[in-house]
């Protein structure tokens, strides 16, 4: 239940923020939930800016981290994948993992990778941040890393049509909305109807009745047990009629999809390193993180640590990369075949306090994070880690 109510909290605060705002909720989420749980990486935008009825996709990777925390999260034995923006903005066209539609909620493999593809296309003009989002039943959403990205056009414009079944083309934006109209009026009638007519009664009068005990006789009479089953016998009219007048138009349909798709997950890479935790420290008052490596490199390649990535935020190696977060390597040579070195990697970013990464109250203070590993001619291996406890240091 806490959990529950967590999740919710975090799903109103992504859409509570504003194209002016810099904070955003994922970063109420613990340490642990985006760091031990979805670890995404390689997640691109087709585009920054899309019209209104043009489309864009999100694509990418994540792999399931092989310490999920059950005690706290539950196992992604039934989840769903989704776009997070804040309200319909966007509408998703199709979803993909591992090129599986998903037309159910999917079952996935801890401890192994996944591709994703989200296709969505502009509905209202607007700029949004937005993130692929994985919703783990029992576990509540867990963010991907976001972008901005700005919807131009005029929203009268925008159409959703599809081709159904029977081949017949509809626009699902406007499709059956004369029908709902109906049935909401017909259902209010109804109801302000059987208000009004208690309204009509004398309220002070039954009020007194009961103060003065009286029998159920007196305070419900022949006329308003009448008009309660003519009422009644119209609502079980309205429902009955209702479905088989529904039956006789739209024969053809098609329930909703209630089971749960198993996903094949990506397959294995020859694994060529092994790489050991030995300390994992956090310097408060210099905001550095610590981590001692050892390393064993079986390939036939030397190989360079050039990223870590953690909690969708990617520390890189300036001696192979450019970006504003970077990781020092000490020794900075490569690891060469053969080779068991020990390596300290240290990062010093204010990263760590303003994504509220090392919170003291978070209950599994543990770290952990893809480490990705380059050759000379740039081919990848990726190592996911993780430190049993994440030291303070406070001196």
């Amino acid at each position: 239940m806490k959990q529950f109510i967590r999740s919710a909290f975090i799903i109103g605060l992504l859409a509570l923020s504003s194209s002016y705002a810099d904070a955003h909720g994922e970063k109420s989420q613990e340490p642990f939930l985006r760091m031990r749980t979805v670890m995404w990486y390689d997640v691109q935008w087709s585009t920054d800016k899309v019209g209104v009825n043009e489309e864009m996709t999100i694509s990418g990777k994540f792999h399931l981290f092989e310490e999920w925390p059950t005690n706290v999260v539950a196992a992604p034995t039934s989840a769903w994948l989704n776009a997070s923006v804040a309200g319909p903005q966007l509408i998703r066209l199709a979803t993909y993992i591992n090129d599986v539609p998903m037309l159910n909620s999917v079952s996935l493999e801890i401890g192994r990778d996944y591709e994703f593809k989200i296709i969505l296309k502009g509905r209202n003009p607007g700029r949004y941040h937005i993130h692929p989002m994985l919703n783990v039943k029992g576990g509540g959403p867990i963010a991907g890393p976001g972008q901005w990205v700005t919807v131009e056009g005029d929203p009268d414009t925008f159409t959703n049509p599809i081709t159904t079944l029977t081949g017949q083309t509809i626009d699902l934006e406007t499709y059956g909305l004369g029908r709902v109209i109906s049935w909401h009026v017909i259902t209010i009638a109804l109801a302000l109807g059987w208000i009004l007519f208690w309204m009509r009664s004398p309220f002070l009068g039954r009020l007194l009745l009961v103060q003065g005990g009286a029998s159920e006789e007196e305070l419900v009479s022949k006329r308003d047990r009448i008009v309660g089953l003519g009422v009644l016998a119209a609502t079980l009219a309205l429902v009955i009629g209702g479905y088989f007048l529904t039956e006789a138009q739209y024969p053809v349909t098609v329930p909703l999809q209630s089971g749960r798709t198993p996903i094949p997950p990506l397959e294995k890479p020859p694994q060529t390193l092994n790489v050991n935790v030995e300390r994992a420290t956090y310097a408060v008052a210099t905001r550095t993180f610590t981590l001692t490596l050892k390393v064993t490199n079986k390939d036939q390649q030397p190989v360079q640590l050039g990223e870590m990535s953690a909690a969708n935020i990617r520390f890189l190696n300036p001696q192979l990369f450019k970006g504003d977060h970077q990781l020092l390597v000490e020794p900075s040579e490569p690891v060469q075949p053969g080779e068991t070195k020990t390596l300290k990697v240290i990062v010093s970013d204010a990263v760590w306090e303003t994504e509220h990464l090392t919170m003291s109250s978070d209950p599994e203070n543990r770290f952990a994070a893809l480490l990705m590993f380059f050759d000379p001619q740039g081919s990848r291996r990726i190592i996911a880690v993780s430190a049993g406890t994440l030291i303070p240091q406070y001196l």
